[in-house]
């Protein structure tokens, strides 16, 4: 991920960072295309996504998918890589697959998240 345009609040045990857009640097598989807006929770240092995916494929499916992304961060950090999986929640058109894993990895440049 690259290009992040979000805005964040500190809390009591870290932040909270709403992302409205950013660049997907690569995907595999089959995923052609992701948009979405999310919520980043960093909460001592546990990073929680919850997001909701939506995904055009390269068989021209589009597809609606929900999931909780989690990882860690250190004291003073500005990046942190999240896994977790997608459940799929709505097939919009073409072909859907109903689950798949998810691993990303995100950077505030200019950030310094403590706690």
């Amino acid at each position: 991920m690259s290009g992040i345009s979000a805005t964040g609040t500190g809390t009591g045990t870290g932040a909270q960072l709403r992302v409205s857009g950013y660049t997907i640097g690569t995907c595999s598989g089959i995923v052609a295309a992701v948009a979405q807006p999310e919520t980043i929770t960093v909460s001592s240092g546990n990073v929680t996504v919850n997001t909701a995916l939506l995904v055009t494929n390269s068989l021209g499916g589009r597809c609606l998918y929900t999931g909780r992304l989690t990882g860690t961060m250190v004291i003073g950090g500005n990046s942190a890589t999240v896994t977790g999986t997608m459940n799929l929640v709505a097939t919009l058109s073409g072909i859907c697959t109903g689950t798949f894993s998810m691993r990303r990895t995100f950077t505030f440049p200019f950030a310094s998240i403590s706690w």
